[in-house]
């Protein structure tokens, strides 16, 4: 048996090699380029690699430029401690209870009463003293505790009577028999020389309580 022998491939002829740029004067000096027309190949930056999140804690970030203290740069200063709250004492609790209840609890009336017949007496004796003669009578101004009392003036035969707080006109110079009752009171008497204007008070005791 005979084998069939393959024919060889033709081989196909190689391009010529293409010729070499031609370099000019200019290519031997130093610091000059040659442009060429050939293209050059340009590699792709690689992208930005981001920082791996740590997870013991946050990224650390970057300081900030310091500047330095120059000779108009001042300080700020440090703010002032905070004192402790004082504790409440009993002097400071009890104020505020004494405070309300002086609001609350109603004035005096004989307070006031005296405060009147000592400010009008006053007043009368100084009008008196500025005359260039003393007048013949003068005014007794009359309150008791408790307001409302009984009373009866007498003097050289002479009375006046009335309630506190009571004024009366008496001769200058005579000796004057106060007396005040009030029921539920003990009577009391009171004896003054009326040389001035003046005020008179007494504060009236209650009766003892009956067996």
């Amino acid at each position: 048996m005979k084998h069939a022998v393959k024919a060889p491939h033709a081989q196909k002829p190689k391009p010529p090699p293409l010729p070499a740029p031609a370099q000019t004067a200019a290519a031997a000096k130093p610091g000059v380029t040659i442009a060429t027309n050939e293209a050059v190949p340009v590699k792709a930056a690689p992208p930005p690699t981001k920082p791996l999140a740590s997870s013991s804690g946050p990224a650390p970030t970057k300081p900030g430029p310091t500047k330095a203290a120059g000779p108009n740069v001042v300080a700020a200063p440090a703010p002032p401690a905070k004192a402790p709250a004082p504790h409440p004492t009993a002097a400071s609790t009890a104020a505020p209870s004494s405070a309300a209840a002086a609001i609350g609890a109603k004035p005096d009336p004989f307070v006031g009463a005296l405060a009147e017949m000592q400010a009008a007496a006053a007043k009368a004796a100084q009008a008196d003293a500025a005359q260039p003669k003393s007048p013949g009578a003068v005014n007794l101004y009359v309150v008791s505790n408790p307001l409302g009392a009984n009373v009866t003036a007498a003097w050289n035969g002479r009375s006046a009577a009335g309630q506190t707080p009571f004024v009366f006109k008496v001769r200058r110079g005579a000796t004057v028999s106060v007396s005040f009752s009030k029921p539920g009171y003990t009577p009391a008497v009171q004896e003054v020389a009326a040389q001035a204007a003046q005020a008179i008070s007494v504060a009236l005791k209650k009766d003892p309580p009956t067996p």
